[in-house]
């Protein structure tokens, strides 16, 4: 559930803590981000790059859906965007981070 105290505020989990002048994820599950070091979350995938900074330094991993049709286009947009966007390979079998790290498997990045 997310609720939002001012719908002019950025839907966007760990603000506080990421540092935009670095390398810095934009994953899509506030618990997944959770896992990654300077890592924001975008509170669902439908979220926007409203709130974020140096867009040039974010890498934008969605879900392991790749049969999901909105997810793959939310992909499709953040690409025509300029954004970088990370792929899973087709042999992963988790849905997200945080499957894989319950799977006990690391996350390098």
């Amino acid at each position: 559930i997310t609720i939002m105290i001012d719908e002019d505020m950025p839907k966007i989990f760990g603000l506080d803590t990421v540092n935009f002048s670095k390398k810095y994820y934009v994953i899509e599950g506030p618990i997944d981000s959770l896992f990654i070091d300077n890592s924001v979350a975008m509170a669902g995938a439908d979220g926007n790059a409203k709130g974020l900074e140096n867009t040039e330094n974010a890498v934008f991993v969605f879900d392991n859906e790749p049969r999901n049709k909105e997810i793959v286009k939310r992909m499709i947009d953040a690409v025509n965007k300029k954004y970088n966007v990370a792929v899973f390979p087709n042999t992963l079998k988790y849905k997200d981070i945080n499957d894989m790290i319950i799977a006990g498997k690391t996350i390098k990045v």
